[in-house]
């Protein structure tokens, strides 16, 4: 949230309650999240890989924000950590969310 230096010298949002709030990173972490801003994709097109708002892919070194990092649910009940490869898939996930983290 944006804050602002107000009249008496205290910060505070602006008048009437509203703030202004430059979102820079999305974390999309499982299936409902997916589907709302990265719909019909399969989790392995979609855990490893940045995007943009529009929903193509980006390496997450440009100016484009805000940036989507989908992860899968961390809840266990799903088998799809069970593979080696979603594992990857996985860790190269967290390590770009962490690039793109550093970014900001």
């Amino acid at each position: 949230m944006r804050m602002f230096m107000r009249k008496n010298g205290k910060q505070g949002a602006p008048q009437g309650g509203q703030a202004i709030v430059l979102i820079a990173l999305l974390i999309l972490v499982g299936g409902l999240s997916h589907e709302r801003f990265l719909p019909g994709r399969p989790l392995d097109q979609l855990v490893g890989r940045v995007f943009d708002l529009s929903g193509r892919e980006v390496s997450g070194r440009g100016r484009v924000r805000p940036l989507l990092v989908p992860l899968p649910h961390p809840s266990g009940a799903s088998r799809w950590l069970n593979e080696q490869e979603n594992r990857r898939l996985l860790d190269r996930g967290l390590r770009r969310l962490g690039g793109a983290q550093r970014r900001e």
